[in-house]
C-alpha cells in the first residue's frame, strides 16, 4: 500500500507542475508581451500572463493612458488583486488593467478568451470598447455583477495594440483578473472553447449519470444507503461543475447571478458532509457517527448563512470551510486505515481512490489561494474517484449475485425429483384436456357447417350484396377463427377494426406440436389494396412456415429467419428488383413463436412495437439497445421491444431481421398491435394517440381480464375519434395471457 500511495503522490507532483514542463512561452514584462515573432499557427492560443499596468481607483482610457504624467503600478496576472490594494477595503473597489502587445499579423481577426474574474469589466481595444461581461461601476449599487466566461473578438490594424479593461468588485471577497485571459485567432480559440465546454459536460454527464444510477439501485435496495449517499454525491458534484469554474449553467440560461453562486457555495458546503455519510454507511463500525452528526450540523449552519446573508458577506466563509474540509479529509484517511487493518471488504481499493482525491484537494485549495503554482485537478481527481466506487459497487454486487445463483442451483437439485412427479400428472391432465377439445372442435365444425349452409339459403332469398362486402367477407374467411386463440391461450383478446369493408391488417396463427406461432400484420395501404396485399401475405406466410418447418429441427427454428424468407417471395411475386422503383409495397408485422414445452418466446419485427408486461426479475434476459422497461409498480413491469425498422418487402438498405428469444411465466402479457392504433388522428387537438398513450393505456388496465381490457381499449378509440375525426387506417391488436 505505501508504494501504491507514493505513486499517487509522484502523480500529483507531476501534474502540478506539467505546466513547467513544456516548452517557455513569452511573458508580460512592465505591462508589455511581445508576440511579434510568435507563430499562432503552430503553437495555438497563447496566455496573457506575466506583469500588467494597473491603475487603482481609476477607470482610464486609451486616450488617458497616452499621457505620460499619469503613474501606474504592475499587477500579477492571473492572480487577485487584493494585495496590490489598500488593506482595509478587503478586495473591494474598481481600476484599470493595460496590456500592450506586438502582434505578428495584422488585419486578422482575433479572439480574447476572458474567463470569469471578479465581478465585472468591460474590455477596450485601444480605444473601441469590444464588449463587457456585467457592468462595472464606482460602488455597489452602480456594479451589475456577472461570473460568465466570454470570447471577445477584433481585427488590429497595427502591430502594436493595447488591451484595456475596467473592473469593479463589490460584491466578492477576491477581486481582479484571477483567472486566465488568453489571446489567439478567432478560430483557434472557438475551437478550444468548444473542447473545454465537451470535456466538462461530459464529466458532469458522467457524474449525473453514476449518481442516478446508485440512487436507482438504493431504490431496489435500500438496506445499501451508502449508493443513496454515493448518488447525491455524485449529483451535486455534477450542480457543482455546472455553477462554479467556467459556469456553464449560462450557456442554458441567463439565470440570476445570486442564485449562481447560492447554489455554488450550497453545492460546496453540502458535498463533504454527504461524502462523510458515504464513508460512514460503508463502514460504521470504523467511523464515529457523533462525528458525523457534528459535522452535518456545522456544514448545515454555513448553509443557513447563504440564504439569511448578502453575498459580499456569506463569501467569506469559504477559507474556513476549506479547513473543515481537510479535517474531515484527515479523519477519513484514519477511518480508512484502520478498516483496512480490520480487513473490511473492499477497503484497499477505496482508499487508494481517496488518496487520489484527497491529493487533489488539497492541490485545488493551495492553488485556489495562490499558495502554490499549479493547475485545477480536483475533476481528475473525482473522476478517477467515482470509477474505483462504480468498480466496487460492481463487485459487491457480482459477489451477492453468484451467491444467489449457487443458492438457486442447490434449490433446483432438492427439487428435481418433484418437478418430475408434476411433469408426469401435467401431462396426463393435458392428454384429457386435448382429447376434450378435439372432439369440441368437431363440433364446432359441424356448427360452422350448418351454419354456412344456412347463410347459404338465406343469400338466396336476398339482394347480391356488393362486390366490397364480399370481398370482406372473403377475407375475414381467411384469417385464424377466434376458437384456435381460445383453444391455446387461457385469456386473450382481438381487436379488429378496418378503416373501411375489408382491411390490409390480418392476424394468423399456426400450430406445429407444442408450438404456436401467431403474428399481426399491417399492408400496406388500406381498403381493396390493402385487402389484395394482406391475403397474399397471409397465404405467403403459411408457404414460407410449411417449407421452413419441412428443412430445420424444432431446436434450429428461428423466427428471423421466416421473416427473411417472407421478405425474398414478396419481392418475387411483387416484382420488386430495385429500392427506388415505383412498387414499394411491403408488410409490416411482429411475428412469434411459443414453445408450450419450454415457455419460450421468440420475437421477430418489421416496424412494430411488441410489449411484455410481467412480474419483475433480477434481469431480463435480452441485452439490447432497443429493449426499454419500465416500472409499474413494485411488482410488475412493462418491457417493449422494438422491431428492425424496415418492412417485409424492398428496402433501400437491407438486413436480417433480429431474432428475441425469452422466457415467459404464467400470468405474462404480450401485446401485438399495428401503428393504426398509435396513429390514431383524435382528441381535443386533433392530434396522434402516439406510442407513448399506448403504453401508457396498457399500464393502466393490465390488471383487469383480458375482455374486460378489449372493452377498455375499444371505448378508449371511440372516445379519442369522437365525432370530429375518422379512423385514417386499419387499427387491429392482439392480447394474450400465457397460461
Amino acid at each position: 500500500m505505501t508504494r501504491i500511495y507514493l505513486f499517487y503522490i509522484i502523480l500529483w507532483i507531476f501534474f502540478a507542475n506539467s505546466s513547467l514542463l513544456g516548452q517557455k512561452k513569452p511573458c508580460a514584462k512592465n505591462g508589455t508581451i511581445d508576440l511579434s515573432s510568435y507563430n499562432f499557427n503552430t503553437n495555438n492560443n497563447i496566455q496573457l500572463k506575466g506583469e500588467w499596468e494597473f491603475y487603482w481607483n481609476e477607470y482610464l482610457d486609451y486616450n488617458d493612458l497616452q499621457n505620460l504624467y499619469i503613474t501606474s503600478q504592475l499587477i500579477k496576472v492571473p492572480s487577485f488583486w487584493n494585495t496590490y490594494i489598500p488593506q482595509k477595503q478587503w478586495g473591494k473597489g474598481y481600476g484599470t488593467y493595460r496590456l500592450k502587445i506586438k502582434i505578428p499579423e495584422i488585419n486578422r481577426k482575433y479572439g480574447i478568451l476572458i474567463k470569469n474574474s471578479g465581478t465585472s469589466h468591460k474590455l477596450f481595444i485601444d480605444s473601441l470598447e469590444i464588449g463587457s461581461i456585467g457592468s462595472p461601476g464606482k460602488n455597489f449599487n452602480t456594479t451589475k455583477y456577472s461570473y460568465k466566461t466570454d470570447i471577445f473578438c477584433f481585427t488590429p490594424t497595427n502591430n502594436e495594440v493595447n488591451i484595456i479593461i475596467h473592473m469593479a468588485n463589490f460584491h466578492h471577497r477576491n477581486g481582479g483578473l484571477w483567472n486566465e485571459v488568453k489571446l489567439g485567432f478567432e478560430e483557434n480559440i472557438k475551437n478550444r472553447r468548444v473542447l473545454s465546454i465537451a470535456l466538462t459536460l461530459f464529466l458532469i454527464g458522467t457524474f449525473f449519470s453514476i449518481g442516478l444510477y446508485n440512487i436507482i439501485l438504493f431504490l431496489l435496495r435500500k438496506r445499501n444507503r451508502y449508493l443513496l449517499f454515493f448518488g447525491i454525491f455524485a449529483i451535486l458534484l455534477a450542480i457543482r461543475s455546472l455553477f462554479s469554474n467556467n459556469y456553464y449553467i449560462y450557456l442554458l440560461t441567463d439565470i440570476n447571478w445570486r442564485i449562481v453562486i447560492s447554489i455554488e457555495y450550497l453545492s460546496f458546503y453540502m458535498a463533504p458532509p454527504i461524502f462523510g455519510l458515504f464513508i460512514y454507511s460503508m463502514y460504521p463500525r470504523d467511523y464515529s457517527r457523533k462525528f458525523a452528526h457534528y459535522f452535518l450540523f456545522g456544514t448545515v449552519i454555513f448553509a443557513i448563512l447563504i440564504f439569511i446573508l448578502p453575498i459580499n458577506i456569506f463569501v467569506y466563509g469559504s477559507p474556513f470551510y476549506e479547513i473543515i474540509i481537510i479535517i474531515l479529509g484527515g479523519y477519513i484517511i484514519y477511518v480508512l486505515y484502520n478498516a483496512n487493518k480490520k480487513g473490511r471488504n473492499g477497503v484497499k481499493i477505496l482508499f487508494a481512490g481517496f488518496i487520489v482525491l484527497f491529493i487533489t484537494v488539497i492541490n485545488d485549495i493551495l492553488y485556489s489561494n495562490e499558495y502554490i503554482n499549479s493547475v485545477e485537478l480536483l475533476p481528475f481527481g473525482l473522476f478517477v474517484f467515482i470509477i474505483v466506487q462504480s468498480y466496487l459497487v460492481s463487485s459487491i454486487f457480482a459477489k451477492k449475485f453468484n451467491r444467489i445463483e449457487k443458492l438457486t442451483r442447490d434449490l433446483n437439485i432438492v427439487n428435481q425429483n418433484l418437478e418430475t412427479l408434476v411433469e408426469a400428472r401435467t401431462m396426463e391432465v393435458s392428454l384429457i384436456n386435448e382429447a376434450i377439445e378435439e372432439k369440441n372442435i368437431a363440433l364446432e365444425d359441424q356448427k360452422h357447417e350448418i351454419s354456412i349452409q344456412k347463410d347459404n339459403l338465406e343469400i338466396k332469398n336476398r339482394e347480391i350484396t356488393s362486390s366490397i362486402s364480399y370481398a370482406s367477407k372473403i377475407q375475414n374467411a381467411i384469417l385464424p377463427e377466434i376458437k384456435s386463440f381460445r383453444d391455446h391461450f387461457q385469456n386473450y383478446f382481438i381487436i379488429y377494426k378496418p378503416r373501411d369493408i375489408i382491411s390490409g391488417d390480418f392476424y394468423w396463427l399456426y400450430e406445429w406440436g407444442e408450438k404456436l406461432f401467431f403474428a399481426l400484420a399491417d399492408c400496406t395501404g388500406h381498403g381493396v389494396p390493402g385487402a389484395f396485399m394482406s391475403i397474399l401475405g397471409f397465404n405467403l406466410l403459411n408457404e414460407v412456415l410449411t417449407q421452413y418447418l419441412s428443412v430445420f429441427t424444432e431446436e434450429s427454428f428461428k423466427s428471423n429467419q421466416i421473416l427473411n424468407i417472407l421478405r425474398k417471395k414478396i419481392k418475387k411475386a411483387l416484382h420488386q428488383t430495385s429500392p427506388l422503383g415505383e412498387n414499394q409495397d411491403g408488410i409490416d408485422i411482429s411475428f412469434c413463436m411459443y414453445d408450450k414445452l419450454s415457455r419460450e418466446i421468440q420475437f421477430a419485427g418489421a416496424n412494430p412495437f411488441f410489449y411484455i408486461l410481467r412480474k419483475k426479475m433480477p434481469e431480463f434476459e435480452i441485452e439490447n439497445d432497443t429493449v426499454v422497461k419500465y416500472d409499474i409498480d413494485k411488482t410488475f413491469e412493462l418491457v417493449q421491444l422494438k422491431g428492425d425498422r424496415m418492412p417485409v418487402g424492398v428496402y433501400l438498405i437491407e438486413k436480417e431481421f433480429t431474432n428475441y428469444s425469452f422466457k415467459v411465466n404464467s400470468g405474462d402479457k404480450l401485446y401485438l398491435y399495428s401503428d393504426g392504433l398509435s396513429d390514431l388522428i383524435g382528441g381535443e387537438r386533433g392530434k396522434k394517440f402516439l406510442q407513448k398513450r399506448v403504453r401508457e393505456l396498457i399500464i393502466n388496465i393490465h390488471s383487469k381480464p383480458m375482455k374486460e381490457q378489449e372493452l377498455i381499449i375499444n371505448n378508449t378509440i371511440e372516445d379519442w375519434v369522437g365525432t370530429k375525426h375518422e379512423q385514417m387506417d386499419d387499427i387491429s391488436m392482439l392480447g394474450i395471457e400465457i397460461k
